[in-house]
């Protein structure tokens, strides 16, 4: 899935995030600010990793990735 951490932020606080079968979902692509350490932790919490992106917005690529071994467990 890709998105900005603020969509991360939102679907996280929805209620039932924590008992949403979300198993399908492994790998988050987000870009365009930092993602706060909290977040990233509580996705890793349901088996769900977040790579910080970065790629030109107009093209929808993703042009370099944070390695996931990089990301504080």
């Amino acid at each position: 899935m890709f998105g900005v951490p603020v969509m991360c932020e939102a679907l996280q606080a929805l209620p039932g995030f924590d008992t949403a079968d979300l198993s399908s979902l492994r790998l988050i692509i987000t870009g365009a600010s930092p993602v706060p350490v909290g977040l990233i932790r509580r996705f890793q919490a349901r088996n769900i990793d977040l790579a910080q992106g970065y790629g030109l917005t107009e093209a929808s690529p993703v042009a370099s990735l944070t390695a996931l071994a990089e990301f504080p467990r």
